[in-house]
């Protein structure tokens, strides 16, 4: 499935990359977050050669990840 661009929003992530912060992707349930960082995932890896891991913690195949050592 092709994961279209809301501009806006990802004009304002592009502008805090490189800066050294965590950025939280916060909102109501299904506005639309998980494919904002689909999208953000898809640019980057369209513009750099770099390996990325999406990890979709509601898949139960997930579960058993807990901490930062279970990743």
């Amino acid at each position: 499935m092709e994961v279209l661009t809301r501009q806006h929003y990802a004009d304002i992530v592009d502008s805090w990359i490189g800066k050294g912060n965590i950025i939280a992707l916060v909102g109501s349930r299904r506005v639309g977050k998980s494919y904002v960082l689909k999208d953000f995932i898809q640019r980057l890896k369209d513009e750099q050669d770099i390996n990325i891991i999406f990890i979709d913690k509601e898949k139960k195949a997930f579960k058993d990840i807990k901490t930062k050592d279970d990743l």
